[in-house]
């Protein structure tokens, strides 16, 4: 029975000619693939059916992303912990659709190489004063992507103590 209902779901939706579009959306339409238009305003918009166009809605509103903790060691040898929050706009729609198959893994990969390198050319005393240039770095790295970088904040700078294993022998680093 689940099958007949996803299958009849999935078959309604092929028949579905019509998109909605929201004032914090764009949406990049894809005919057989290839980029046919991109929609900008919103409103409620028709496309051909059968899978034939497929939309792509994006937010282009500012949104911040928490990313995972990193645990890192400063250019002083402190080892920390930092967690980056960014704030991003999508600001081409087209890019962000096409250049990645998924984005917002790029967004926090790309996001964590630069908190990394960031984070071991400066000593632990000077973090805090990172954030900009941090910042500056990300969006140049984001601009391929179509995003906006509005800010990069560490909202958990820690020093850590680890516990690491490393060829079988034990080490503690304080």
């Amino acid at each position: 029975m689940d099958r007949l209902i996803d299958f009849l779901h999935t078959f309604a939706q092929w028949l579905v000619f019509w998109v909605v579009v929201n004032p914090w959306e764009q949406a990049p339409v894809l005919r057989l693939g290839k980029l046919s238009r991109t929609i900008k305003k919103p409103g409620l918009y028709f496309i051909m059916p059968l899978g034939f166009d497929n939309v792509m809605n994006t937010t282009t509103v500012p949104y911040a992303r928490e990313l995972r903790p990193q645990s890192l060691t400063t250019a002083d040898d402190v080892g920390v912990i930092v967690t980056p929050t960014v704030t991003l706009q999508v600001v081409d729609p087209e890019k962000y659709t096409l250049n990645s198959s998924d984005a917002e893994d790029e967004i926090a990969d790309r996001t964590g190489a630069v908190v990394a390198e960031e984070v071991s050319d400066h000593q632990y005393h000077e973090l805090q004063d990172v954030n900009e240039t941090v910042a500056e770095l990300l969006g140049e790295r984001l601009e391929d992507l179509g995003v906006r970088v509005i800010s990069v904040a560490f909202v958990d700078c820690v020093k850590s103590k680890t516990h690491r294993v490393v060829g079988g022998l034990s080490m503690l680093t304080s």
